[in-house]
């Protein structure tokens, strides 16, 4: 008789649900108060419970009620970005399986990051993070440069920074900005996202799709060639740099989506961001169909 298994998931995910379903679990869903829920979730899950699932204290109680009614749970879960620092840190809480919490906190902040990668020379840039009244006043000698919330996601409020007329009128307009900005290079070149999975600090590349986007000065994304047209070398050059970021960072268990642009002044590829999550839409979609017959959300459930 197979031994009945549970997951708790941070955040009612149809495709987080489904992978959960097809490796033979038992779902018990956390979401965010007011937020609606797809049929398809209502339907395969086991309960769903109510909390702001960014917010560690909240969930945590509803964990701690989860835990005294269900017997047989082996994983906290989340595909979303806003329970991913939740997720681990309630995994090892409770002696799960997990990306160390700090890992996670690395990748969602993106000045944590930097410094982590700051002793590699193949990983470091030179940035700037602090909020808008802290940053250098004068970058005339580093432009042009990018400048973005520090944890931020999905290219919001993302600015070229072309000179330092611009550089000075960011400043003015941001100047009650209560957010934390980072101020790093703008790297020209080709940009990619690489789709990953990682078991016990070991990583596999599944796929590499290159980005469209909208250009200068915001670059929100518009479309995807899939698979990316790259060189074997390249292609080798970009696998081998994602890989050691991931084991920099400390990335131990899961789904990975990496950033990294080909640098064309200096041939070679540059980390820009690292996420402990699948590509949204399109990305883990993409890469899997054309390099894996799995979706990754079921990898990572599996390992």
């Amino acid at each position: 008789m197979e031994t009945l298994k549970r997951l708790i998931l941070l955040g009612a995910s149809e495709e987080g649900i489904s992978a959960a379903h097809a490796c033979g679990y038992h779902v018990i869903v956390i979401e965010r108060p007011k937020k609606s829920i797809s049929e398809k979730v209502t339907a395969l899950a086991e309960a769903i419970y109510f909390a702001d699932i960014w917010d560690t204290d909240a969930a945590h109680k509803v964990v701690e009620k989860i835990f005294s009614q269900y017997e047989d749970i082996k994983l906290i879960l989340s595909f979303t970005e806003l329970g991913l620092e939740t997720a681990a840190y309630l995994s090892e809480r409770y002696n799960l399986k997990t990306n160390p919490f700090e890992t996670v906190r690395r990748t969602r902040n993106k000045n944590l990051m930097r410094n982590a990668f700051a002793s590699h020379d193949d990983l470091k840039l030179q940035t700037f993070c602090g909020k808008a009244d802290r940053l250098p006043e004068k970058i005339s000698g580093l432009l042009p440069m990018i400048i973005k919330p520090n944890d931020g996601f999905g290219s919001q409020n993302v600015a070229y920074i072309k000179n330092q007329s611009d550089w000075e009128k960011w400043l003015r307009t941001h100047a009650q900005s209560k957010l934390e900005w980072i101020l790093e290079p703008f790297i020209e070149g080709p940009e990619f996202s690489v789709e990953t999975v990682s078991s016990e600090g070991t990583h596999t590349v599944l796929g590499i799709t290159e980005k469209e986007t909208s250009g200068m000065p915001n670059f929100i994304e518009t479309g995807h060639i899939v698979p990316a047209l790259l060189e074997t070398e390249q292609k080798q050059q970009i696998e081998k740099i994602v890989k050691k970021a991931l084991t920099v960072l400390g990335v131990q268990y899961g789904p990975g989506h990496v950033e990294v642009k080909w640098d064309v002044v200096n041939k070679r590829p540059v980390v820009i961001e690292a996420h402990t999550r699948p590509g949204r839409g399109l990305y883990s979609v993409s890469a899997l169909s054309v390099q894996r017959s799995q979706p990754i959300r079921t990898w990572h459930i599996k390992l």
